[in-house]
């Protein structure tokens, strides 16, 4: 990859800009909105109080519903999605340790909790009202990555906690993600098998939906416009602060397999639906024949959405500057050992990826595809 002359300094932290001070506007209203539907939730159950017969039932129905719609989309505190198998520190304690070397070599906080998941990816969030760290690893992907690949993907994750990120700041953070997060909650599943009750009932529930979360959508999507710059920063900076740890061999190599995803899912759910009794092998055969970079063909546009760069931007980024030798590096055994303590979770991961494939039949990938 040839390396460009950058016009900027993309690698230096995303810092508060007029955007972002507007998006934390928009998030305060949002907070306000929301007091405001539980003052008016009140006042429905006070009415209904003071109602008899038919109208009372309604009223209160119509306040239930309007106190779930309102905590449903108002600001969360992050809590564990526990449709993610959760690897506790004491049964993990290699894999603890690798991360807690990462974090405290970048200066970031050392996470609560690890995630495993079956998505072709990984994601660092914060949760609770204290604002833990926690890291979700996607096994499909991780099953790809060499010992010091999977410190520069942990590195780039860790580093979300230290690089100035305005979308996962305790203010922001908070209203963003429990907008988004309810919105989908509000969705009527609908799969390949739903029936056509099923479907008809996600029809007639989407525009009554979005009109009565009309307001905290407009205040969604405007914190999302206002902080695209500002993310897309904040993820030069993070590919940045994690080629300092792990080197830029290995945090170019991440971002070049994160171009895999349609290949490795193809192999991995082919394995599956064969009974292969080690899919895992089987995935890694997407990297047969791959012996460096300029084997994979990294597409223009692949991105994982708006608020990411593309991925052969931020690879041309890393080489815009210059790097030194790795500042932590794993080997062979500790990879060999985080396998093992990861190995009790693969079963739930493998239920997880035949549950969409039987749900989705899909012929190319299950996750989404680049690091958070």
């Amino acid at each position: 990859m040839d390396a460009r002359s950058s016009e900027e300094d993309l690698t230096s932290p995303p810092g508060a800009d007029r955007a972002t001070r507007s998006a934390a506007v928009l998030a305060v209203v949002s907070y306000l909105v929301t007091a405001a539907m539980l003052v008016f939730c009140w006042w429905l159950f006070v009415w209904a109080s003071r109602e008899d017969g038919i109208s009372g039932y309604f009223l209160y129905g119509f306040a239930a519903l309007m106190v779930l719609l309102t905590l449903t989309t108002g600001p969360r505190f992050g809590l564990l999605d526990f449709g993610h198998d959760v690897v506790e520190r004491e049964s993990a304690p290699d894999l603890y340790a690798l991360v807690d070397r990462i974090a405290d070599e970048l200066g970031a906080r050392r996470v609560w909790r690890i995630e495993v998941s079956e998505e072709f990816n990984a994601g660092y969030r914060m949760v609770w009202y204290r604002r833990r760290p926690v890291i979700t690893l996607g096994y499909p992907l991780w099953n790809l990555l060499a010992p010091q690949e999977r410190v520069a993907l942990l590195a780039h994750e860790l580093a979300h906690g230290v690089n100035g990120d305005s979308a996962r700041s305790a203010l922001i953070g908070l209203s963003l993600d429990g907008l988004t997060e309810g919105f989908e909650m509000l969705e009527v599943p609908v799969t390949m098998e739903s029936s056509e009750l099923v479907e008809l009932l996600a029809v007639i529930c989407a525009p009554i939906a979005y009109l009565l979360t009309f307001p905290m959508r407009w205040l969604a999507f405007g914190q999302e416009r206002l902080l695209r710059e500002s993310s897309r920063r904040a993820e030069f900076y993070a590919d940045h602060l994690a080629t300092g740890i792990a080197g830029r061999p290995a945090m170019v190599s991440v971002l070049a397999k994160l171009t895999l995803k349609t290949e490795a899912t193809r192999e991995l759910v082919a394995a599956m639906r064969r009974g292969d009794e080690d899919i895992w092998a089987a995935q890694r055969t997407c990297l047969a024949g791959i012996e460096d970079l300029a084997d994979i063909d990294i597409q223009d546009e692949h991105a994982v959405d708006s608020t990411h760069p593309s991925t052969e931007r931020r690879i041309d980024v890393l080489y815009d500057r210059e790097y030194g030798e790795p500042r932590l590096e794993s080997s062979a055994r500790e990879a060999l050992a985080v396998d093992a303590e990861l190995a009790a979770k693969l079963p739930e991961v493998i239920e997880a990826l035949r549950k969409l494939d039987k749900e989705h039949h899909y012929d190319d990938e299950p996750g989404s595809g680049d690091p958070a």
